[in-house]
């Protein structure tokens, strides 16, 4: 059996149309992140001054801001997957 490569060619505002799309349709999944991260940013920030600044406060101030680091790039990973997906790299 022969192997046939495809090669797809978009115009900008259909690649423009299809990551639009492609978002949009994520987006119910994320909707809540930004004031989810914000309100656990609050509290910790006022567990940390309660507390003096304890090791444990500390801890979780900084364990909150990896997640939300981890969660951007694994957000932005899910992106490139698409792009590589209809063509782009």
């Amino acid at each position: 059996m022969e192997t046939v490569k495809l090669r797809f060619q978009y115009t900008q505002s259909e690649y423009i149309k299809a990551e639009r799309q492609y978002l949009i349709s994520n987006k119910t999944i994320h909707k809540y992140d930004i004031a989810l991260v914000a309100v656990f940013l609050l509290l910790s920030v006022v567990y940390m001054l309660f507390s003096s600044f304890s090791v444990f406060s500390i801890l979780i101030f900084g364990l909150i801001i990896v997640v939300t680091a981890l969660g951007s790039y694994f957000r932005n990973k899910k992106s490139s997957v698409f792009n590589a997906f209809i063509g782009e790299v």
